[in-house]
């Protein structure tokens, strides 16, 4: 197991908000962008904190939009497991991700499927979405 892992977020929930603050400060955030979050990432954005110098792929947030209103989350979720891949992937010049924590989705077999074709091969739930692993991020206590 990886001392330290490199955990990205993937949040399709619409109504995510505040929350987002909290999780752009310990690690990538890719969320989308909606009457609710928007504001924030905007917030987040021109805050000081928000240092226009840190590592592009570090703490902070990436926006992305539905293709169309009202777009499934599990569609928005699969179509941007590939984008943040190839930016925190094994050929983005970045530590690869370990972790992908995604919020608002629930694991479907389709979601498996797409994050496993990515690397993923464990996938945890939680109450909010899952976790995906990669083989070399695996604890004992994992699910299959």
């Amino acid at each position: 197991m990886n001392e330290e892992r490199q955990r990205v977020y993937l949040v399709v929930d619409r109504s995510f908000g505040q929350r987002l603050t909290a999780l752009a400060k310990v690690g990538h955030v890719w969320a989308v962008a909606s009457a609710v979050n928007s504001p924030v990432i905007q917030a987040f954005w021109q805050d000081d904190r928000a240092d226009k110098e840190a590592e592009l792929m570090g703490p902070g947030i990436t926006a992305f939009q539905e293709m169309y209103v009202g777009e499934p989350k599990e569609r928005l979720c699969a179509r941007l497991s590939e984008e943040l891949d190839i930016h925190h992937g094994e050929g983005s010049g970045h530590a690869p991700w370990d972790e992908i924590e995604v919020f608002g989705v629930t694991l479907t077999d389709e979601l498996r499927t797409r994050f496993g074709d990515l690397g993923g091969q464990t996938f945890v739930p939680t109450p909010e979405g899952f976790i995906c692993r990669r083989e070399n991020a695996l604890l004992d206590d994992d699910v299959r």
